[in-house]
């Protein structure tokens, strides 16, 4: 935790003007999740305020995936929308990767789901397509070999 603090430190000696709330937030979900994997707490909860912070916990998507797909599918439409604060990106993160890793890594047809979801709107799927390759979590472009998706991926650039 030492290590970690000192970090911190540095980083608030640095940090750009009106970021410095965030660089606190930051620091608290750092410090939270060392004690939480140390400690793990029932209780525990992230300090973040995002309307889909429920999908960041694995055992809440797993859950609602199984269930609703599409309901889940539009939190991660949600999650590659440029309008978003950075704290917020950091939460769409987290649950992307809960869909890499719960979903992808064993499953990757399952993006064609997603592509469905998307619709016509190719602009959506690519976007999402893209953040989850750029991402680099358990899934590359050969993942999805065989899938005919050879148009979105002559369009990512990794």
């Amino acid at each position: 935790m030492h290590m970690l603090s000192s970090m911190h430190d540095l980083a608030k000696k640095y940090v750009k003007k009106g970021q410095e709330e965030t660089l606190v937030k930051i620091n608290e979900f750092h410090c939270d999740t060392i004690n939480f994997l140390i400690f793990h707490d029932e209780g525990y909860y992230l300090p973040f305020e995002d309307y889909n912070m429920d999908y960041t916990y694995p055992d809440f998507f797993i859950n609602k995936y199984s269930e609703d797909r599409s309901e889940v599918f539009k939190v991660i439409k949600d999650c590659v929308s440029s309008e978003q604060e950075h704290v917020n990106v950091f939460v769409s993160k987290i649950i992307l990767m809960n869909y890499i890793y719960y979903v992808l890594k064993n499953k990757p047809e399952e993006i064609l789901c997603l592509k469905t979801f998307c619709g016509k709107s190719n602009d959506l799927f690519l976007d999402i397509l893209s953040f989850i390759l750029k991402m680099r979590f358990y899934v590359r472009k050969e993942h999805f070999k065989g899938l005919h998706l050879g148009y979105y991926f002559s369009r990512i650039e990794i």
